[in-house]
């Protein structure tokens, strides 16, 4: 029951519960009891948002996120993803690892010569710059990927140096490793519309109906509103409607 709630209720397969404009992100950060956010408690960005409901990476994690709900997720999520690096080479000098040498450690770390490969021996801090994601978010996304592209995901997991303290380079190849085969997925281009979408009206073509019927809107059918709000009749977008599309008006 729990993981058909989740489905339904923070996986945006469709739009028959949230709107197109909030539901474009496929993926629902916060329910309660009055309202939903695409967003979580430390920010709103598509990792934070998606990664928190990926883990903890694990066999159940395959019932939460099939192949049908990826194909819709993934085309959001690709593109935050950043570029593939190539599999990190340890190099024994210490002076040849960034992090080692922050800390001031000189000789031979990656391995020393007792054949202990140090701590500083990441190569980096799995930092990434401020316009891309850091390791540990990358890794729970590339786990999706693996769903639909498992050989993709491999390559980009093993250029994967931090994973984080909640997850593992062992787990995770584990799970891209054990995905099923993958041939012949096609991922959409345009996101499908309500089963329920009415057709266009003639006298309002240049809205999109689906935003346009108070239906369509998560906010003004929770307020419990009938017709036309996103605009109304008249042409006013009512306080219930997105902020991008009042703000069009």
């Amino acid at each position: 029951m729990e993981i058909h709630s989740s489905k339904y209720y923070w996986h945006v397969s469709n739009f028959d519960i949230y709107d197109q404009k909030f539901g474009s992100t496929r993926m629902i950060g916060n329910v309660g009891g009055l309202d939903a956010t695409t967003s979580t408690w430390f920010g709103s960005k598509l990792e934070y948002v998606h990664g928190i409901n990926i883990m903890p990476l694990s066999p159940v994690t395959s019932l939460l996120f099939d192949q049908e709900y990826v194909t819709l997720e993934w085309p959001v999520l690709e593109k935050v993803m950043p570029p593939p690096r190539p599999p990190f080479v340890l190099h024994q000098e210490c002076a040849l690892n960034e992090n080692c040498v922050l800390i001031g450690v000189a000789g031979k770390c990656c391995p020393t010569d007792d054949g202990v490969i140090l701590g500083c021996c990441d190569g980096s801090s799995g930092e990434s710059p401020s316009s891309m994601i850091t390791d540990e978010w990358t890794a729970l996304l590339t786990a999706v990927h693996a769903v639909i592209d498992s050989k993709s995901a491999w390559n980009q997991m093993l250029s994967i140096r931090n994973f984080g303290a909640g997850n593992s380079k062992s787990n995770s190849l584990y799970w891209v490793a054990s995905r099923p085969a993958t041939t012949n997925i096609l991922i959409p281009t345009t996101p499908p519309s309500s089963s329920s979408s009415s057709p266009p009206s003639p006298s309002n073509s240049s809205f999109d109906p689906l935003l346009q019927s108070c239906s369509k809107n998560s906010a003004c059918d929770a307020a419990g509103m009938l017709g036309d709000c996103c605009p109304t009749s008249t042409g006013i977008f009512l306080g219930c409607c997105p902020v991008d599309v009042q703000s069009e008006s």
